[in-house]
This record gives structure tokens, C-alpha cells and sequence, in this order.
């Protein structure tokens, strides 16, 4: 359910949805920021100015905020709309300077799975570029990506292949590289297994960045 049910988003963008919902998620309720949250979550997704109205009005920060919350449905919910984001370069950058990653790499060891994915997809999404892999790599993402490969077989399939494909960005850092040389042994047989064509792609590509070579 959002804020935008029986609306053509477009319209209601127009209009002026977003500021309003920049503004209920900074400072609203728990309920009010879980509904406002979904809102501008359905918006980034469908409506690329909506994204970055959001942005311009100062939404990445407050969500690196609530990342922090006590709730953690706000925490999901908020995890997922820096996955929108961060989609976008303007979202990467963004979420690089407003200092997202750090937490979303302590999110990695969260049990709740759709907090997991939320928070995992942004991280990779982010690591696609180079600041956001070497931030990644400070903030101790290696160990947590090998940790949830060596528990690899409770994951649900999305999140498999998300974790694979943040190993291969992290790779192509230097010293993330050399960290996640232990992932190796965890890969090799998942580049094997062709019953799952996308995660055998994504291994296969982690374990040639792992190996040196270049994207």
C-alpha cells in the first residue's frame, strides 16, 4: 500500500508529492515514515524525476538516518528506496557522500532477510563505482560478503546473485581483492553449476576479477 494508490504517479509527482513525502519521512511517526517510505519508493522506480526530486530535496541524508532506526521496518523500508536511488549516478555519488555505506555493511550481518536484501542490493548498486568500492572496502564488506558465502545455501536465490555481484565489484579494488581471495574455494563450484545461469555468470565473473583481471 502507498500514498499514490488509484493515482497515475506521474500525475501526482507532478503535483508535488515529493516534497511531502521528503518531508513525512524525515519527520513523521514511525507508521507515517513506513507509508511515505513505500510512496517515494513506487515513485523513484516509475518516474526517473521523481528520483531525483528526491535528492534535491534532501532525501539521501534522512535515510542514511533512519538506517539507524529502532525500527526495523523503517530500516527496510528505508534500505529499500537507496536501492531506487542508487540506480541512478546521482544516487551513487550521493550515497557515497552522505556516508551510507558503512552502515549498510553492518546491515549484511542483519538475520531479518528482507532487511538483508534491501540493504544488499543498495550496497551493490553503489559499489559499482570506485569510490564506492574502496568506502566498501574500508568499512569491512569483504569479511561480510565471505561470511554470507560460507552460509551460502539458506539464501534465497535474488540474494545469492546480489552477493556474488558485490564480491565482483569489490574485486576490482586492490585491496578488496586480496581480501576476498578466500571467496575463491566458495565460487569456483557455484561458476560450475549451470542449473542457475545468472548466478553462474555472476561467479564466473567474480572469480575472473578475483584472478586480476579487468572488467
Amino acid at each position: 500500500c502507498n500514498m499514490c494508490s488509484g493515482l497515475q504517479v506521474g500525475d501526482a509527482v507532478k503535483k508535488g508529492i515529493v516534497p511531502v513525502l521528503v518531508r513525512s519521512v524525515a519527520g513523521d511517526i514511525d507508521p507515517i515514515k513506513v507509508l511515505a517510505l513505500d510512496t517515494l519508493y513506487y515513485c523513484a522506480e516509475r518516474i526517473e524525476g521523481a528520483l531525483h526530486q528526491s535528492l534535491d530535496e534532501g532525501a539521501m541524508p534522512v535515510l542514511v538516518n533512519l538506517l539507524r532506526s529502532e525500527n526495523s521496518e523503517v530500516v527496510e523500508k528505508a534500505g529499500s528506496l537507496l536501492s531506487a536511488i542508487t540506480t541512478n549516478p546521482d544516487g551513487k555519488n550521493a550515497a557515497v557522500t552522505c556516508g551510507a555505506i558503512p552502515r549498510l555493511v553492518e546491515l549484511l550481518a542483519t538475520p531479518q532477510l528482507e532487511m538483508l536484501m534491501a540493504c544488499s542490493e543498495a550496497l551493490l548498486n553503489i559499489t559499482t563505482t570506485l569510490d564506492g568500492q574502496t568506502q566498501a572496502v574500508q568499512a569491512g564488506a569483504c569479511g561480510q560478503l565471505a561470511t554470507l558465502l560460507a552460509g551460502f545455501d539458506s539464501l534465497n536465490p535474488i540474494l545469492k546473485v546480489t552477493v556474488v555481484k558485490s564480491i565482483a565489484n569489490l574485486a576490482i579494488n586492490p585491496q578488496g581483492r586480496a581480501e576476498l581471495q578466500a571467496c575463491v574455494s566458495g565460487l569456483t563450484p557455484l561458476a560450475q553449476d549451470k542449473s542457475f545461469a545468472q548466478l553462474a555468470e555472476s561467479a564466473t565473473e567474480a572469480l575472473h576479477l578475483l584472478s586480476g583481471a579487468q572488467r
